[in-house]
Order: structure tokens, then sequence, then C-alpha cells
């Protein structure tokens, strides 16, 4: 058994719906017990608990199975049955703790905030009752409910904006309020943290077609401005940038040459010699091809990394991350001549912000040369420098999203030695001395907790600096 407690809350949808809440080392007794909790009627099993801060449509799976106090109680079964027969759309949480008898501290963690999203076939009994609970986040329920839920919705309610293709001003602060309506996520503390990075405006720009998810219609917005939009393991949904010196727990550290007993194993992958090195960005109006260092440039040319005059990935003194140093492996490729993989990306926005430059102040205007030093700009002399803003910082983001596959790396830890640790989740952890990836500071972007009564393991995946957004800053 493991000295780990597990906790499942299983709440209520409806009013007059019962709970459950499942321990695994203290179950609890009929006897002292709420009615309305059947709780005591189920023991947990184990589960899978994911948090991703990229993909927040991931699935996370606990099993419990009923237990013999359904038995000898002489409940009736209908009850438990129905309970079971209901559960989907039922929030969720799963709690951890852990108890140490040397120091007499108890460590508490939520651990998981979401819904039950698939219906469980019902009971097994030639399984032993099991009950497997597919689980989606609570922000993750914002990725399949649609912006415009009714005609009110979308033509007052959310300002009109989700009722026409061309491009809008849209409130920031009352669209961040009122998505949220109607859903699990209208009770969770929003947090709002920009960092060294300039807030963003009272009105963003944004281009929306009706049928978007609510979630699609955040992060579509949220991406131009180097923001992300991720739910904390806590529950908490959090909007901010990415940044470079957010550095988890040193708990999370890992030496390659030399185990802390931390982590149990290491894994990693290098994709550089399969993916796109270099992002040439373009506007649809302009000409068709871009002739990179021909001489015979579009109208508006932008490319990132920063490529010098004899066509090198070139490092900059701009920022303290230096990109050819973080993805060494792309720019020894791309240096060698041998491997010159550019992709070519056309900016797919609407011409009206083109034309309305308050719009376009509204994108553009937060972001300076310190912020755009990935990119170089290849251009004729239009005059325009908030126009050629808009490709370059199209640039880097494009090309953020191409390095998430770079490089990455996954350790596994034991959970009991880490518990006592603030989650990793969106934060930098050091891995050093392992060759497989070109640097040694990863962003974790999904954490993995594997809940057994025998012992529990705790896995990270990370991914590189520089990439998921186009622009990093500090904290």
């Amino acid at each position: 058994m493991s000295d780990i407690s597990v906790t499942i809350s299983i709440d209520k949808l409806l009013p007059t719906d019962f709970i459950a809440i499942i321990n695994n080392l203290n179950p609890l007794k009929p006897y002292n017990i709420d009615d309305n909790d059947l709780g005591r009627y189920f023991d947990f099993l184990n589960g899978t608990i994911i948090n991703d801060i990229i993909d927040q449509s991931v699935e996370s799976k606990i099993l419990i199975k009923t237990n013999s106090n359904l038995n000898e109680l002489l409940l009736d079964i209908s009850t438990v049955t129905d309970f079971i027969d209901t559960l989907i759309g039922r929030p969720i949480t799963v709690y951890t703790s852990y108890y140490n008898k040397q120091t007499n501290i108890q460590y508490q963690k939520i651990n998981f905030k979401g819904f039950i999203s698939n219906t469980p076939s019902g009971l097994n009994h030639s399984d032993g009752g099991t009950i497997e609970l597919t689980c989606i986040s609570i922000l993750g329920q914002l990725g399949i409910m649609t912006s415009n839920g009714s005609w009110n919705s979308a033509t007052r309610q959310y300002g009109n904006i989700f009722s026409t293709i061309s491009a809008n001003q849209v409130n920031y602060q009352q669209l961040l309020s009122v998505i949220r309506n109607g859903t699990l996520s209208s009770t969770s503390n929003l947090l709002i943290n920009d960092g060294s990075a300039k807030s963003l405006p009272s009105k963003v720009w944004a281009l929306i077609i009706p049928d978007k998810t609510r979630l699609e219609v955040l992060k579509e917005i949220l991406t131009p401005y180097s923001r992300i939009i991720y739910q904390k393991e806590n529950g908490d949904i959090t909007i901010q940038p990415l940044f470079i010196d957010d550095k988890a727990d040193d708990i999370y550290s890992v030496n390659y040459y030399s185990n802390n007993y931390n982590w149990i194993s290491i894994s990693g992958i290098n994709n550089a010699s399969k993916i796109p090195n270099r992002i040439d960005v373009i506007f649809g109006t302009t000409l068709p091809i871009p002739l990179f260092g021909s001489g015979v440039d579009p109208n508006i040319f932008a490319s990132a990394p920063r490529i010098s005059s004899n066509n090198k990935i070139e490092n900059t003194n701009i920022s303290t991350l230096n990109y050819a140093n973080i993805y060494k492996s792309s720019a020894r490729l791309y240096n060698s001549g041998l491997f010159i993989m550019p992709k070519q990306s056309t900016i797919t926005v609407d011409n009206s912000m083109l034309l309305n430059q308050n719009l376009l102040n509204l994108l553009t205007g937060i972001y300076n040369t310190k912020d755009l030093f990935n990119s170089i700009i290849y251009k004729n002399d239009t005059g325009n420098t908030i126009i050629n803003t808009l490709p370059q910082l199209y640039a880097q983001m494009y090309l953020a999203m191409e390095n998430v596959t770079n490089y990455n790396a996954t350790v596994v830890y034991d959970y009991l030695k880490v518990i006592v640790a603030e989650s990793p989740l969106g934060k930098i952890i050091n891995i050093d001395n392992f060759g497989t990836i070109d640097y040694p500071s990863m962003l974790v972007s999904r954490t993995q907790l594997n809940l057994t009564l025998s012992g529990s393991t705790y896995e990270v995946d990370t991914v590189p600096l520089l990439s998921i957004t186009g622009v990093w800053y500090t904290k």
C-alpha cells in the first residue's frame, strides 16, 4: 500500500444528485458519513492524471470499483447504479496527500479539476465491479462548447463579434468575463500574469469564424500577443506569456551523470533533421513565391530565425538567450548548407487590418525591436514600420510552433520524493549532460501523475525554450 493518500471527489451536477468521496487509505465508513455520499461503496484502484499547457483536450483516466459495503448494507443497488449512470458531465477533483512522520508535516495538493467526459459502461461484476472514468480538465470544456450558443449570445452578449467574419476590436476584459458563463470554469480563479511584457490593450484584434469553440476563440485572440491560456494542476486558469526565468523547484533538476534519487529515468528525442529550420512569411496579396536572398524581394517578407547576409543562422546579443545556442542542431544543419529546410507561410489575416491603422496598432503596438530579435525583415522601403512588424511577428510565431517538436525530453520521478514541491507545469527545469537535447533548460509542457496502490510516479514532458509562442519575456 502506498504512503500517499488519494482522494477522488465526484460532485453534483444537479441539486438532487448524490456525491462520492473515494479515498484509498482511509475508506469512509457507512455509519459516520452523510447519506448523500456514496463514496463508501467504491474503492480507488489507479489513475493517470494529465495536465497540459498546449492540449487542453487531453484525457485523464481513473479506475474505481464497487466494494463489499454494497452487499453488506443491503442498500438498494439501484441507487448506486443510478449514480454510475449519471456520472457523465459531473465535476471531479483529484487530491493527494502525504504525511512525513520524520518531520511531522502533512503535504496536500490538488492534482486535477475537471469533469467526467464519457459515460462509463456501468458495473462490470465479472471484473470486480470496475468502472473507468474518462475525464477532461475544466478549461477543456471550453474546447467543446461553441462560442455562439444562441443568436442572443452571438449578437448581444459578446458584442456581435461572433456573427461576422470581418476583423473586429474586441473588449478583452469583457470577453474573458462572459466567455466562461454557463460552464464549469465560471467559478474558477482566472490569473493574468504579464511579467515584463506590456499588458494587452483594453481592445484586442480578433478575426473569428462563427462556429469556433470558446477555447479556439480565446487561443486565436491570445496567440498573436504571445499569450497562452492553460489550467494549472490546482484548477486555476492562467493567461500569460512564457518566461525565460520562471524556474521550477530545484527538486526537479536532473543531471544525467548523477542520479539525485528523485528521478527514476529520462528519455528524449532530437528531430532537428526532420522539421523546418526557417520560416518565411509573406502576405497573401504579395508575390506568390518569395525569392530569399536574391535581391528581388516581395513587398513585405520576414524570415525567422535571424539569418545573416551570408545565409547563416546567427546569434544575437539583444537577448540573454541566443537562438543558435538553444537550437544548436538546427543551426548546425542549416549552416552546413546541406540542410536548408525553409517552410513558406502566408499570413491569413483580413485585409481590413492592413487598412485600419487602429486595428494594426492594437496587435503590433505591444512589440518593439528587442521583442522581435529572432527575425529579420526583407522588404522594399514601404516606409511603414508597423506593417513590416506584422510578418516579423508571425514568422517567429510560426517557427515557435514548429519548434515544439524540435527536441524533447521526458523525466520520470518518484512521486513520493517530489510531492513536497509545487508543480513544474509551465515552468523551466534543468536537464544537464543529456546529449539528446541541445540546451539544458527546458519548459515543462505536460505533467502526468501515475497513481497506483503500490506506488506512484510523476512524469514531465518538456519542450525547448523559445517554442510555443513567438516572443518570451521575463517574470
